[in-house]
């Protein structure tokens, strides 16, 4: 949330999941494996498949020099 800018979410980042986010997930971009991490539910975090996000979910680095970047 410091990061990012943006209030917790009510649900889950994950394209068409309505669970409660629940904790922040580490997510790797399928194109060229930077990594991120987005709020994610208890179910979603446990996916080993490619999937979606929402649109409108603000993506924060999870290298920490990036994240320093972003203060």
């Amino acid at each position: 949330m410091n990061i990012s800018k943006q209030p917790w979410p009510a649900t889950c980042s994950v394209a068409h999941c309505a669970l409660r986010a629940s904790l922040g997930g580490h997510l790797a971009h399928a194109a060229d494996g930077t990594e991120f991490i987005v709020p994610l539910c208890d179910v979603c975090h446990q996916l080993e498949r490619l999937f979606s996000l929402k649109e409108e979910i603000t993506l924060v680095p999870a290298t920490p020099s990036a994240m320093c970047r972003g203060l």
